[in-house]
């Protein structure tokens, strides 16, 4: 937990994201047009027309991002979060949808709670680190001196101290266990 979950993860590690960060199946659409001038806007697009080795990356999405930009992504006020495909599949991709169409655009979209749920999962999982450190030195007073709104903007460095504190190792960005509960 701890430094990755604060800065990020690396782009290319999407097989080191803990399990509710990653894999997030999303609804693919398109904007297509034709002969003629016809259009289709939001067209679904389903995942057979993709080749097997591209699915993962086209119909889920991953993510790596810093929690200070997940929040952002939470609070802006959309229903949805929308990811676009590369446009190098885009071509590969965008006349195998629609018969006599391609596709201009394709996006990924998920509904904005998926990520409110990433969210509090990583506040949770920072809240239970907190109340085992109480558990294990309770004269420390870990858990008073956090108030719920700090919680969320809670520095690395103090998380570090308080398990020192505790006798704790001081590595504590090791990988989450598969049940983060």
């Amino acid at each position: 937990m701890g430094r990755r979950e604060l800065n990020g993860y690396p782009k290319d590690s999407r097989d080191e994201l803990p399990p509710y960060r990653s894999t997030k199946a999303a609804e693919v659409v398109g904007d297509f047009a034709g002969a003629f001038g016809s259009q289709m806007k939001n067209g679904r697009i389903p995942m057979y027309v993709v080749k097997e080795e591209d699915r993962d990356f086209l119909f889920h999405v991953h993510f790596a991002q810093p929690f200070a930009e997940l929040e952002r992504l939470a609070e802006s006020g959309s229903a949805t979060i929308q990811s676009p495909w590369p446009q190098d599949f885009v071509t590969i991709y965008g006349d195998q949808v629609y018969q006599g169409m391609v596709a201009m655009t394709v996006t990924r979209v998920l509904p904005a709670v998926t990520v409110a749920g990433i969210l509090d999962t990583i506040r949770n999982r920072v809240l239970s680190l907190v109340l085992e450190m109480e558990r294990e030195a309770p004269d420390d007073d870990v858990a008073e001196s956090l108030a719920p709104a700090r919680v969320t903007a809670l520095p690395h460095e103090r998380l570090r101290r308080t398990g020192e504190r505790c006798g704790r190792s001081r590595r504590h960005d090791a990988e989450p266990s598969a049940d983060p509960r």
